[in-house]
């Protein structure tokens, strides 16, 4: 489980949207994909604790799934149900330094 912005091991609860409410949550674990410029979706799950109860973070779970996988999918099966569907790697962005 990551609880922060850096995807660090941290306590089981922090907050992570800085919305000053505690969550937790984080990525189903899939296979590499076997081609270089794919891999398969990973979709995420976080919750947050308001007033002593458990709510779905629906606004955390989609910001997560871009930063992981660029784009968020509400529906990350494939066609025979399994997770998950390949999606095409998320550029990196490149950083050039000119003297």
């Amino acid at each position: 489980m990551y609880n922060d912005e850096k995807q660090q091991a941290l306590p089981p609860y922090s907050d992570m949207d800085k919305d000053g409410k505690l969550e937790f949550g984080g990525f189903e674990l899939t296979e590499m994909h076997p081609s270089r410029d794919s891999m398969y979706y990973e979709p995420s799950k976080y919750y947050e604790i308001a007033n002593g109860t458990i709510y779905f973070d629906s606004a955390l779970t989609r910001a997560m799934d871009r930063k992981r996988n660029g784009v968020y999918l509400a529906k990350p099966l494939d066609i025979d149900g399994n997770c998950c569907i390949a999606i095409r790697k998320p550029a990196k962005k490149r950083i050039s330094i000119r003297p």
